[in-house]
């Protein structure tokens, strides 16, 4: 039986064709996306619904893409000033 598909196929072995088989994933669900950005469910659906986290509904699932909880992440993490340098002052 054959366990995988090519080397640019969707499956394949590492050692077959020297890549790595660690994949990022397209879209995870709620509850992983709670778990990955450690929020609570709850929080993720208020998000979802305030249109600050795209997400999307295939069957019963809500599926959010992981490069938008990446982008999430990043938004909402403070950009810290760098100090203003010795007898530097924009203050006259």
């Amino acid at each position: 039986m054959q366990d995988f598909v090519s080397c640019t196929g969707v499956r394949f072995r590492a050692k077959l064709c020297g890549m790595d088989t660690k994949l990022e994933p397209v879209m995870v669900g709620k509850k992983t996306a709670a778990e990955l950005t450690e929020l609570s469910v709850r929080t993720i659906e208020y998000l979802i619904a305030q249109k600050s986290l795209p997400a999307r509904k295939i069957g019963r699932r809500t599926l959010i893409p992981y490069r938008a909880l990446q982008e999430f992440a990043r938004r909402d993490t403070p950009v810290i000033e760098k100090p203003a340098r010795a007898g530097v002052s924009d203050v006259h």
